[in-house]
């Protein structure tokens, strides 16, 4: 029960497993870590775009992927 309301309550739990994503996303070489991912989403929908080609690829990588942070 403990661990439930840490989870729920602590601010630090979630930042930390977002980092440990975006820090997978990285090294996977996925498209929502990649500049060319172009973020369309708005108040109702979540959707993503790739700059070259339209939706996401179904592998969610390609031969042009460059990190955002570089």
């Amino acid at each position: 029960m403990s661990n439930l309301l840490r989870d729920l309550f602590d601010k630090n739990y979630y930042s930390d497993m977002l980092k440990q994503w975006q820090k997978e996303d990285k090294e996977n070489r996925d498209c929502f870590a990649c500049k060319r991912c172009l973020d369309m989403s708005d108040k109702y929908t979540t959707y993503h775009e790739c700059e070259y080609g339209g939706p996401l690829p179904k592998e969610r990588t390609c031969l042009l992927w460059e990190d955002k942070d570089a």
